[in-house]
Order: C-alpha cells, then structure tokens, then sequence
C-alpha cells in the first residue's frame, strides 16, 4: 500500500477592499528556497526565491533578477506564434511587469550583498479583471522573506483609481480611466510609484499617494502576520557581501578629497578621466604597500580589484555629497534649481513626416514620426490583450555610441522596453482619437547621446515630433527627471550648513534628523550617486505622469511633495522653451505622408463591395495601389499616396454602391441583345432592361436594327421594381 503524502500545507486570507486575497505555502515547488501562492481575486501567482549560497565574493554588485513569466494556460488559451504555439522570450508587459517588481523591491536587499537571487512569478491562474502589478510584487515579497534571505521590510503594493470625486483601491480593468496609479512600499514609506493619467491635479495625486500609504500599513501587517505564522522563528541565512573596511575606506577617501575641484566642473567624458585618473592612483599607491598593509586592509579571500573599485565609487560618492552640501554646487556648475541647456531643431529629416531634435546638455533624443494606414496597426497577442489593435506606438532605441561604449548592438535590452513604455504612456492621453485623426501613428526615439534622463529627453522630442507630423495633439507635454540627496545629520552640522545651504531642508524619519536637497533635471553621474530618480510629466496645466525609484529605504511624504512643485518650475521653463521652436502642430501634412480619404458608406454597401473580391478590392488596388480599410459601421478609409489614385479609387467604390434613382440617364454600353430585350450594364453589378417598346418612339421589328453589343448609348431610368430589376429606356 502506498503511504500518502501530506504536504505542510498553510494558508492565511483576509478580505481587502472586496477582494478575497489568500497567501498559501507548503504545496507548490519545493525544491525552491521557498514558494508562496497568492491568490488574488481571481488571479494566483506562484512566486518563488532561490539564492546561490556559494557566491563569488567579489562582484561588485548585487545580482538580483526578476522574471515574470506569462503562461498562457492561466487564460485558457493557446498562444504564441502560429508556428510555435509555446511561451517564447518574455512579451513586453511580462518585462515591465518584471521591472516593476525589482525596483519596488530592490532597496531593501543588503548593501553590495553578491549572493545571486532569482525571484520567478508564474501566472497559475489569471481573469480578465485584475492587472498583474499588485499581486506580483506581494509574491516576490513574501517569497523573500520566507526563504530568510535578509530583507530589511515587507513590501506591498496598491493599485489606486480616481473617477468622479472618488477613490477605488485595486481597481479592475475595465474600472480603470483616467488615473492609474501603483505604488509600493513599507508599512510607512514610499520606494516605488508608477503612475500614468490625463489631466490629475496635485492635490489629486498628493491625496492618492496618502490613501495608498494607509494601504501599505495595511498589507503589510497582513503579511507580516503571514510570515510569523509560517515561520515563527526569526532566522536569516547566511549571505556574502563585498563591502570595504573602514580602514581601507578611510586611507582611499584621504586621497579622493585632493581630487574634489578636479571633479567639479565637469561634463561626463571629463568627470569619467577624473575617475580614472583617481583610480590609477589609489592602484598605485595601494601596490607600494606592504602585503602586511595590503592584508590588514583586505581579507585574504577578497580581491584588491575589486574591493579598491567599490571603495573609490564609495568615497566619490561622498565626496560629491559633501561638497554640494557645502557649496550647493553639481557636477556640471548648476544650483540644484537648474535646467541644463536646451537645444532644439525641427524638420531636422525633410523626407520624413515628421522628426525633431531635443539636446538638454549631453543627452540627445532625435525623434521620428511615421503615419500610416489604418490597417498598419500593432496586433497585440498576449495574455492580457487578443487580438488588440494598437494604433499608436512608440520604440526606443539607445545605441552603446550613446553612452561611447564599444560592444555590439543586436536587439533592445529591458531597460529600453521600459523607456519606450515609460514615454509611450505619457503621450497617450494627448493623442487624439480615430474619428478625428484616423492614421496608424508610430514615433521613433533614437537616443545618441546620453547622460541622464533620456527617457524624459524623449518624451520632449516625440512630442514636437508629432506636431511637426500635423498630428493634432490635445496639448504639448514636457517632463523632467528630479533627485535627491539625503543624509542623517547632527543638530551641530544642521546649524552649521543651514546657513550657507539656502537649498537644505531637515526633516524627521523615526526621530533622527535628515538633512535632503532635492535636484532639478537629474543627470548621468547624479542618477547613480544620489538617492532618487523622480520623473514627472505635465502638460499645460496638468501632471500626466509620474515614476519613482528609491535607493534608499525611506521618502518621507512631505519630500515628495516638495519634488512635485520644483519639478513644476521646471516644467514651465522646458514647455516654453520647446514652443518655441514650433508653438502648435502644423497645418498640413509633409508631402511624403501619405493621405487618408473618408467613405461614408453603410454596412450593406460594404458587402456589396466586398462581396467579390476579386472583381472588386483587389482590381480597385491593382489599378490605384490605395490601401482600402473598412469599419464595421460602414466607414471607409482610403490611404494613397496621391489624391489622384484616391479620387479614381473612390469613383469605382461609388459606382460599385450606386443606388439607381428614377429619370437618372446614364451613358452606358449594350451587354446582349435578344428578340425583345436589351441588356444595359449600368455600373458595376447593376444590369438594366430595356424593352423593345423602349427603344424608339417609332415601332421597331428587331432591335438589332436600333443597337448592337458594346454599343455605347444614353439610358434613361424609367422603373426600379420591388425586386430590385431596373426598366430603362433609350434616350433618342
């Protein structure tokens, strides 16, 4: 007899917001580090850790990865391409879904920790009405922390909508319109938000980011009740980290201070041969030691290499901080008010249907609009869309000669996807619809130069780009890219750095005293020494979007609030410098472009001109070389690239859909002549019949002695019967 397994099944559920949400462990996958089941509405992701335990001690970076793998079992439908039929490379929503995850979570693994961890979402079960973000970023939390991988806090995450007044936690799909806002973080502060709308005031959005904290206190306890009933004990396993001694610290930051007016002003190549040259150095000086100095400085079982590269990123860091703290000066010379300079050139391509350049300092955006037929849209598969047609698209393309590397280039890495989604979502709103601009739009975004913020970059370029292209956009959008700094301080250095720093403020996390400044227009260097990467998007009057990516564990709300009204000093500056260069979008078309022409047809009248293809759509495109795309309500659309081909396609679907009307003389040709009937082709499909009392007014024996086949004669309409049979006679 076969003895039966009993898996240590345990689950917990709660309801939250009328959602029945459950965390379920000891079934599925365990062979893992550890497995957790979130079951979600009616959505369950199966999240689970792993972590290499036998690192290499001497990465200099912490090598977490996140894949959230679509299944298209879990929506009943088989999927892919037509000749595989099989999950293949990850779809561009399961990539932001992936991404979305790592940067909620990621500031709270250990500093410089090298353990490898790999965190996989799989989607057991999905409906049509939950969005994914939410549910995967609890998964990966909770299977974190219950492999004991040390992890300073939970996680969690919320959805927030706003519509008429008011707000809905975790919306639907379908209840989702103006306003999609996701934030993660702890019980009572802030590391990740993603948020895309039209036209949300501020004090909107400020009231939305202060419901969600409230909801984060609250999954967050849940969860944590979860975990001290899985794991009673508090236990973390054992990691590796690569972090520099003091004293080894010390000695490199004694010879980085000599280099701070060197790094101070400078662009990204300069500020990089700085670098190096401080690198050369500490690698000079650290070979003239001693091997006894050398291991009193390093452990024998870590590399001086690398340990000596993340001290000198270490100690520029600091030196950076220190000096803006006391000079409020950056890198490149700027308060922490400024914009860098802008440069602007539209029609920069004259063939193209619309193109424009933006440069803010080093970072440089050439974007390219493309219009196109209706029939040219995206045809979006996944397992969230079928069959969805995606008019409006956006690509992103960032070359290693943007950033002088020297590596090849073979397709877009997440990062990009990312940027393109991150861009494409703040210009959505703007766009205007079918009815009014029927064209399938796609805009190109070629970043050739970057240091910092190209994503921002080409938000500012696309959009001119479309203006250029005679898209008539609902208003012009701007975006700028904010950071921060923030340190602990004593109540001595406040006082003392409080009266040169007019740009220092000093708040309160957990009862110690932080000191912060806050960056307008963040660049390259900033965006890895600093501790925020804060992106806001407005149009005229209104924030359309908005992304946050913490690096270190806590943002105080008021911070937050202080970033959006600098970012929307900022904007104003951009905004008008941008129109200036073109104020509104052109009035008419690039001659390259192609043109669009309107049926209003019915939907009978559709039949009848599809009803023979052959005969009909197909001779239409093979004389004109017009695209022909048909709406269900009847609406036709013509796209040539000249108005003479459309004219000449329109007049053959017009005689194609004529309606006859009685007394109306056509000038047509004899098809057949019989003992006392004529056959008249009309127009396309239409036959006429004209008896042989209608031939003459005089009496007429034969009719072959008044016509003949292929003679072209005058017709006159005389009866339309209930049939559909037409009666003519010939006009003498």
């Amino acid at each position: 007899m076969i003895e039966k397994l009993n898996p240590n099944k345990k689950t917990f559920s709660f309801n939250w917001h009328d959602k029945e949400i459950t965390f379920e462990t000891g079934l599925l996958a365990p062979q893992a580090e550890w497995s957790v089941v979130v079951h979600f509405d009616g959505i369950k992701f199966l999240g689970t850790a792993t972590i290499n335990q036998n690192p290499d001690e001497n990465k200099d970076f912490t090598p977490l990865t996140v894949d959230f793998r679509e299944m298209f079992y879990s929506a009943g439908k088989i999927g892919g391409a037509p000749y595989k039929r099989k999950e293949w490379k990850p779809s561009d929503e399961a990539i932001l879904v992936s991404r979305l995850i790592d940067r909620s979570i990621r500031p709270m693994f250990a500093e410089w920790m090298t353990n490898d961890v790999v965190l996989t979402i799989n989607t057991l079960q999905v409906d049509k009405k939950n969005l994914y973000g939410v549910p995967g970023i609890l998964a990966a939390n909770l299977s974190v922390m219950l492999a004991w991988i040390p992890f300073e806090w939970p996680v969690g995450a919320v959805r927030i909508w706003y519509k008429d007044g008011k707000f809905i936690v975790n919306p639907t799909k379908e209840e989702i319109d103006k306003m999609n806002l996701v934030i993660a973080g702890t019980k009572d502060t802030i590391t990740m938000i993603e948020a895309g709308w039209e036209d949300i005031p501020t004090d909107i959005l400020m009231q939305a980011i202060e419901i969600a904290q409230k909801e984060l206190n609250f999954i967050c306890s849940k969860m944590e009740e979860f975990i001290k009933q899985v794991l009673p004990e508090n236990k973390k396993i054992q990691i590796t980290t690569n972090l520099p001694s003091n004293q080894l610290f010390e000695k490199v930051y004694e010879i980085t201070k000599n280099y701070e007016n060197k790094f101070f002003v400078t662009n990204k190549k300069q500020f990089q041969e700085v670098y190096n040259n401080l690198t050369d150095e500490v690698n000079n000086w650290f070979e003239n030691l001693s091997d006894e100095e050398k291991s009193s400085l390093i452990p024998e079982n870590k590399d001086s290499n690398t340990q000596l590269k993340i001290t000198i990123f270490k100690a520029v860091k600091k030196l950076l901080r220190k000096h803006l703290l006391e000079t409020w000066q950056r890198l490149d010379g700027r308060n922490p008010l400024q914009v860098r300079p802008l440069y602007t050139q539209v029609w920069l391509l004259d063939k193209v249907h619309g193109s424009w350049l933006f440069q803010r300092w080093e970072t440089q955006v050439l974007s390219i609009t493309t219009l196109g037929a209706p029939w040219k849209v995206l045809l979006q598969d996944t397992l969230e869309k079928d069959d969805y047609e995606e008019r409006f698209m956006h690509h992103y393309y960032m070359l290693p000669f943007s950033t002088n590397e020297a590596r090849s280039y073979r397709w877009q890495w997440r990062r990009e996807i990312w940027h393109w989604y991150l861009a494409e979502k703040t210009l959505r709103p703007i766009i205007p619809n079918e009815d009014e601009f029927p064209y399938t739009i796609r805009v190109v975004s070629e970043v050739l130069s970057s240091n910092g913020s190209t994503s921002m970059a080409s938000v500012c370029a696309w959009c001119m780009s479309l203006m250029d292209a005679w898209v008539p956009i609902k208003k012009p959008v701007s975006w700028v890219a904010m950071g921060l700094v923030i340190e602990k301080l004593t109540p001595e250095q406040v006082e003392k750095y409080k009266e040169n720093n007019p740009y220092l403020n000093i708040t309160e996390i957990n009862w110690e005293t932080y000191w912060y400044i806050i960056l307008t227009d963040l660049q390259g260097q900033e965006d890895f020494t600093w501790d925020m990467d804060f992106k806001v998007a407005w149009s005229k009057d209104w924030i359309n979007a908005l992304q946050m990516d913490m690096k270190v564990k806590w943002l105080p709300m008021e911070v937050l609030q202080q970033a959006i009204q600098q970012a929307n000093q900022a904007r104003i500056q951009i905004l008008e410098f941008m129109l200036q260069t073109i104020p509104e979008s052109r009035k008419e078309l690039s001659p390259y472009a192609p043109r669009l022409y309107t049926l209003k047809l019915t939907p009978d009248d559709v039949r009848n001109v599809i009803w023979k293809w052959w005969e009909t759509i197909k001779k239409i495109i093979d004389e004109t070389w017009v695209a022909i795309d048909f709406k269900e309500d009847g609406t036709t659309i013509i796209t040539a690239e000249d108005g003479l081909a459309a004219q000449k396609a329109i007049d053959m679907i017009n005689e194609i859909v004529r309606k006859p009307t009685i007394w109306e003389r056509i000038k047509w040709i004899v098809k057949k002549v019989e003992s006392f009937w004529v056959f008249v082709d009309l127009w396309h499909g239409k036959t006429g019949l004209c008896h042989i009392s209608n031939l003459s007014s005089d009496f007429v024996k034969d009719p072959h002695e008044i016509v003949k086949e292929w003679d072209e004669i005058i017709v006159e309409i005389i009866n339309i019967k209930e049939d559909g049979k037409i009666e003519i006679k010939k006009v003498e």
